[in-house]
């Protein structure tokens, strides 16, 4: 079977004026933009993607807590996950979790 995976998130977020600056990077977008998130989403199985990827590279605890917010952790890892699974409602596409290297 041949799936076809979504492109990279990061770069969009960043192509289309998303703040993704380190420590948090895709993690501002979450809390900054997240319509725009769902929209490259939604933007990416148009394009024929069979797989989408969360916008959880940097909503581990390490990153967060870098930016004073590492309680935010599970609330974020929730809400990209919440916005991936909306953008997939009603279609076959599957979604991935993202998970940056520890």
């Amino acid at each position: 079977m041949l799936l076809i995976l979504d492109g990279g998130l990061g770069s969009e977020l960043e192509r289309r004026g998303a703040r993704i600056d380190l420590p948090l990077w895709s993690a501002s977008a979450l809390m900054e933009c997240p319509d725009l998130v769902e929209e490259i989403h939604r933007e990416y199985i148009e394009a024929g993607a069979d797989v989408i990827t969360t916008c959880s590279f940097r909503t581990h605890r390490r990153s967060l807590e870098k930016a004073g917010i590492g309680s935010r952790s599970r609330e974020l890892t929730q809400l990209s996950a919440r916005l991936a699974r909306s953008a997939a409602e009603g279609t076959n596409v599957r979604v991935a979790g993202s998970v940056s290297p520890l």
